[in-house]
Parts: C-alpha cells; structure tokens; sequence
C-alpha cells in the first residue's frame, strides 16, 4: 500500500473537522495568495489595486475593448468574402442589395426560399396555377411577375404560383372554396 503524503492526511483530517477544515483552507488560501503575489510585479499589483478601486470602469473598458475586437474580427472576414457594408456601396449597388433582400424577407415570411421559388416557377413553365397564363409586368419595377401564395397558417405553407390578379383574386374570396364555388355558380348563371 503507497504511503499517504502529507498533504493527504491533512486532507482527510479537514474531511472530519469541519472547524479544522475551514481554518485551514483559509491558511492555504492565504498562503497560496502570498506565494503568487510575492512573484508579481509592483506595476501589476499597482494596476490590481487600480481595478478593484475602480471596478465598473474596469468593466466597461473591458467590454469597449472585448466589441472593438469582434467589430474588428466581421469587417476582416467581411473584407476577406468580397462583400461591402451598405455605406461602402454605391447608390446603384445599395438599390440593388435592398431590392435582393426585401425579396428574401418577403419570400422568407410566405415560407419560400429562392431555390423552392425558382423550382415551382420551372415546373409551372412560368404561368400562373389557377389562370395558365403567362403574367404581364404591371409594376415598372417589379422583381417577379408571379406571386408565391401560400396557405395562412403559422408557419406558413407554400402553395403555388399566382398572377398578380388570380392572387388577389384568391385574397378577395378569404382563401374560402366555398365562396369561390359560389362565385363560379355566380358566373355561370348570368353567363349570356
């Protein structure tokens, strides 16, 4: 059997004395701060005692410092992929940018995403669901001339397809089979 050290046996009797245990981790703690002090420097001991007196201004500088290194670190990777912050850009490039990502935030909010966008525009062969027809510009700038209808749940479900008039259409009617059932019977009956 390995002999105990003495640092064991002190361990084990702190284990069974809970008054010699606290008077001497409170013996080794002020021992062990000692021991590292007396290897410090007086300008780091002086810039201790300056940070414990002046802790909130400490902290403040810390964070300043902790942010500008982030800032830094996303404007070298920004700088290293190519791309450009919005006051860097061009009026023709920043346009440009808004344009592209109102779309994805308007495709993002109907459950699309670009790539489902351009796949169902393929498969349609680029006419509408409901009418067959291939839409015509309306909007002097519009981006798309079909619209992504989707199903008004949370989150929402992607549909089809729609001209700008079959969507609007479909919205008039509250997305209601009945109503438009009623809206064709309609039709049909004063059909001349």
């Amino acid at each position: 059997m390995p002999r105990k050290s003495q640092y064991q046996k002190l361990k084990e009797k702190a284990g069974l004395d809970p008054v010699f245990a606290a008077e001497w981790k409170a013996k080794k703690s002020a021992e062990d701060k000692t021991r590292r002090d007396a290897k410090l420097t007086p300008e780091h001991l002086a810039a201790r005692a300056y940070r414990r007196e002046h802790s909130e201004e400490h902290r403040k500088a810390v964070q300043r410092a902790a942010e500008d290194r982030r800032k830094a670190k996303r404007k070298a990777e920004r700088v290293a992929s190519g791309r450009k912050m919005l006051k860097e850009m061009t009026p023709a490039e920043r346009k440009d940018y808004n344009r592209d990502m109102n779309r994805k935030s308007a495709l993002k909010e109907a459950g699309w995403t670009l790539e489902s966008f351009e796949t169902a525009k393929q498969k349609q062969g680029n006419r509408c669901a409901i009418c067959k027809e291939v839409p015509v510009q309306i909007y002097k700038d519009a981006a798309e001339l079909l619209v992504p209808d989707h199903k008004h749940t949370k989150p929402p479900i992607p549909r089809a397809l729609l001209c700008v008039g079959c969507n609007a259409g479909l919205g008039s009617f509250k997305d209601s089979p009945e109503i438009c059932e009623a809206a064709a019977d309609y039709l049909r009956r004063y059909d001349s």
